[in-house]
């Protein structure tokens, strides 16, 4: 789940990107997964995942939007998959 909002000028919701170093549900890793997130509720979107990760191991993933005004706001996230949460 990802939570985007904007108070003053709105979101540029074309520049929305979500990148993952790894491969997610048949996507590669890399590749922009933003067009798969739906809007579940005000500000709040969702990528539900088809499949468990495949293998423990440390994984990153960045989110990326822009207002219309052109700000730039980035969060990369880090996190590691065990046996024990998998």
């Amino acid at each position: 789940m990802i939570g985007i909002t904007d108070y003053y000028s709105g979101i540029d919701f074309g520049s929305f990107t979500v990148n993952a170093d790894f491969a997610i549900d048949g996507h590669r890793a890399g590749e922009n997964l933003a067009p798969h997130f739906r809007r579940i509720n005000a500000g709040v979107y969702e990528l539900k995942l088809k499949q468990p990760f495949a293998s423990p191991g440390k994984r990153s993933i960045s989110v990326s939007i822009k207002d219309r005004q052109g700000n730039l706001v980035r969060i990369d996230r880090t996190f590691a998959v065990t046996e024990e949460n998998r």
